[in-house]
């Protein structure tokens, strides 16, 4: 996990979790709590999508000829 802080002493949390030691998901947590989560295609290394504190889901397009 990282943490990282501004300049007024706010907290920024950063968690990455790992399938078979390749990256699979970060999650970032800002000051007041909201979460931000990035899911990982790991044999791409490339966003499957991301989910804001909301709960709104977003998913990214795989590039044109590859699935």
């Amino acid at each position: 996990m990282g943490e990282q802080k501004d300049t007024q002493n706010n907290e920024t949390k950063t968690q990455y979790t790992e399938t078979n030691g390749l990256l699979t998901r970060t999650a970032v947590t800002n000051a007041v709590g909201h979460v931000t989560t990035t899911d990982c295609n790991s044999a791409r290394g490339a966003s499957t999508g991301q989910s804001d504190p909301n709960g709104k889901r977003t998913y990214d397009d795989p590039p044109r000829g590859r699935s």
